[in-house]
């Protein structure tokens, strides 16, 4: 999004350096020559693409924030550990979303932690990971604070999230931690949730996925 917002701009000051002038410089009552039909024409095609790219970034935009998941279990609004708003729209973002589902209170779930952040880092750009943190309730509980220590330890850079109250639905059809689901863009569950720490299961599933598409 940032970058696109970023060539919106750039093409808006293009257009404005086309059809306009600076000050320094200039004579007084010095005579400029009319705009050929070519420049109009140039100037006319450079407006119209920013303004096409205008309303291309306003349409995500405005898809993002009316964005609901097929599956209305996996619908939420909620936050990260660190108190930001995360909602389902985050779905959105990536073809396919890990939710490794966690807690602060299981060795397992913190052990596969490191090699959860290396695998995002070599993960293909249409697959993002997010972690859900199950005992945690509000930003600043206990909860949220262990996890913020054990990912800030651990080096983990992706987003995990507290257990907002829409989410116990979801939360209560797992009696194991860790367990891993894939969700695609549209919201739905992909395949069957992979109880315990098999990061090489996740993998596998997530390269089955992409490989059948």
């Amino acid at each position: 999004m940032k970058t696109r917002i970023y060539h919106i701009c750039a093409c808006i000051a293009a257009c404005t350096l086309l059809t306009s002038c600076g000050l320094a410089g200039a004579e007084p009552n010095e005579s400029k020559p009319a705009p050929t039909e070519e420049s109009e024409t140039v100037q006319e095609i450079d407006t119209a693409e920013a303004t096409e790219l205008a309303k291309e970034a306003e349409a995500t935009e405005a898809a993002d924030n009316n964005y609901v998941p097929a599956d209305p279990d996996l619908a939420f609004e909620s936050q990260d550990i660190y108190g930001n708003p995360v909602s389902s729209d985050i779905f959105s973002k990536a073809d396919v979303t890990v939710v490794n589902i966690w807690g602060t209170f299981c060795d397992p779930c913190i052990g596969e932690l490191p090699h959860l952040e290396e695998w995002r880092q070599d993960m293909p750009d249409n697959v993002q990971i997010i972690g859900i943190v199950c005992n945690s309730y509000e930003a600043d509980d206990r909860g949220a604070q262990d996890a913020q220590f054990l990912v800030e330890q651990a080096g983990v850079k992706y987003t995990n999230i507290i257990t907002g109250s829409d989410m116990y639905d979801l939360m209560s059809q797992f009696e194991y931690v860790p367990t891993t689901i894939l969700v695609d863009r549209d919201g739905n569950r992909i395949g069957e949730p992979i109880t315990g720490a098999y990061v090489d299961a996740y993998k596998k599933a997530v390269s089955d996925y992409l490989s059948n598409e």
